[in-house]
């Protein structure tokens, strides 16, 4: 699994993408919850739309080197 389209998702599971050690794009999620441990070890996860994220869990992206928030404000 190297890209994963996320139209209409709402949610992202805890540990769904877990251990995908090969995923590098996350498109077109427009959901608000990203659950615990989602991404873990997610080394080539390069981006991700956080724009209308609310709630992101507890070790959500641990492991993960290279990212880019799209859509974030400090």
């Amino acid at each position: 699994l190297k890209s994963v389209d996320l139209t209409n998702v709402t949610t992202i599971d805890p540990q769904v993408f877990s251990g995908c050690s090969n995923l590098e794009t996350v498109k077109n999620f427009n959901g608000t919850f990203i659950g615990e441990s989602a991404f873990v070890g997610n080394r080539k996860l390069s981006s991700l739309n956080l724009s209308n994220v609310t709630t992101i869990a507890s070790q959500a992206f641990q492991q993960c080197d290279i990212f880019t928030f799209d859509g974030l404000d400090f």
